[in-house]
């Protein structure tokens, strides 16, 4: 294991225990359908005001009335799962066989802007990476808005997760089922299609409830509800049936099972972590103070002991002195042969990743690097089409067909974008340019 996997699980490490300290503070589940806020525990009810239900400040200040009904004397800051239609939400399935979860977070966040491309804006995403099918992502500005505005209303935005996933792991929690089964939910604003397996999201399409209105539009969707029909199937089709099933498992069963494909805003992350460092401090604050209070000794022992301390830090400080000289030493050498730390890295990691994904499904039966070159050669249905997106990856450049393709067959040469060998040659060796 290289120093960098070490760091990736470390980070992932301490933001899963941040946010499983975050899931457990949840104490209230709002839900959007149409215009319509619901509080799952009390199931009460109020409108979102204005023409957008989605807006951030809209939403805030409905939830802020919507918990004011419920908690009327309650001041301690509220924390919230809010479940938004499908709209708010892009999903996209996942190929990383292998791959352990601090990596496929990692990959994930490194792809962010490819995978979506017409997005101008950043993405967040949530991926289940015990099993990662599928990642669902929603805007971050989209996300920091909430986050912003519920907390200008004192309350903690915790998680925010596509209703229908809620709601399909809450139908799954009753029917305990481990076959594969579809799920079909739908409001006046939003239709979803969901295929789970063992309490695992497959697939999952939404659409507009509007666009269905559109005869060409209405067939294509039902054609994606008949490729992915199942034998058992369940139909949600009214904001009433929704929050009547998502009412029907226990609110913190309802959150565990989300969780994986819930996005917490990383503002919510960042206070959970904080709070968290700062009752540690005062833990070992405490404890410190204890520990001093017990082992005190006299006013003359300790001035011994800090005698002893210094004389011990001199006699030590003295023997270092080689040492720094040698750190010196070793300085101005690494200074002088920068031509080894600024060799090109190829990153052939990340190089192989993104040509997984360009070629599939096709494969590859060769492939040479050196120097920032890389020959491939392989089969695909189409390698005029392959060549083309190896053009548009911004990761190659200088793509070309080596020699004549085979029906199938190709060979192509490309160059590394990122890394230029031929400058280095010339920055470091110019008389071997010269000859």
């Amino acid at each position: 294991m290289t120093l960098d996997d070490i760091l990736i699980n470390m980070r992932t490490r301490r933001n899963q225990l941040a946010a499983d300290a975050l899931l457990r503070q949840i104490d209230h589940i709002l839900v959007l359908c149409d215009d319509k806020l619901v509080e799952l525990g009390a199931g009460l009810t109020v409108t979102v005001a204005g023409d957008n239900s989605l807006s951030s400040d809209s939403l805030a200040a409905a939830a802020k009335q919507l918990l004011s009904q419920a908690e009327a004397h309650r001041e301690e800051i509220r924390t919230i799962a809010l479940l938004l239609p499908s709209s708010a939400f892009i999903s996209t399935q996942v190929n990383f066989p292998g791959m352990a979860p601090g990596a496929i977070q990692a990959a994930l966040k490194l792809q962010s802007h490819n995978v979506l491309p017409v997005f101008q804006d950043p993405l967040v995403f949530a991926v289940n990476t015990q099993t990662p099918d599928i990642a669902i992502w929603a805007s971050q500005p989209f996300v920091d808005d909430l986050f912003t505005a519920f907390s200008e209303q004192g309350l903690l935005l915790a998680t925010i997760t596509p209703r229908a996933v809620a709601l399909a792991m809450a139908e799954h929690n009753r029917s305990r089922s481990e076959s594969e089964w579809l799920l079909i939910e739908s409001d006046e604003q939003t239709s979803s299609m969901l295929t789970l397996k063992g309490g695992v999201v497959k697939t999952f399409r939404q659409t507009q409830t509007s666009d269905l209105a559109d005869a060409e539009f209405a067939d294509e969707w039902q054609k994606l509800l008949e490729d992915h029909n199942r034998a058992d199937s369940t139909e949600r089709n009214t904001a009433e049936q929704i929050i009547t099933s998502l009412r029907g498992i226990e609110s913190r069963r309802l959150i565990d099972l989300s969780a994986p494909y819930s996005i917490i805003p990383g503002a919510a992350l960042q206070r959970t972590y904080r709070f968290s460092i700062g009752k540690w401090r005062s833990k070992l604050a405490v404890a410190a103070v204890t520990i001093l209070l017990l082992g005190a000794l006299p006013f003359v022992i300790q001035s011994l002991q800090l005698y002893r301390l210094e004389s011990a830090y001199d006699s030590l400080a003295e023997q270092a002195a080689p040492a720094r000289e040698d750190q010196r030493y070793i300085r101005n050498f690494e200074t002088e042969w920068g031509a080894l730390t600024e060799f090109p890295k190829q990153n052939l990691d990340q190089v192989m990743i993104a040509l997984q994904q360009v070629i599939a499904p096709g494969y590859l039966t060769a492939i040479d690097v050196e120097s920032g070159y890389i020959s491939i050669e392989g089969d695909s249905q189409d390698p005029q089409n392959l060549l083309e997106r190896l053009e548009q990856n911004e990761l190659f450049t200088e793509v070309d067909f080596a020699r004549a393709t085979n029906n199938t067959r190709y060979y192509i040469d490309l160059r590394l974008a990122t890394v230029n060998f031929p400058a280095y040659q010339e920055w470091y060796f110019p008389e071997s340019d010269q000859r």
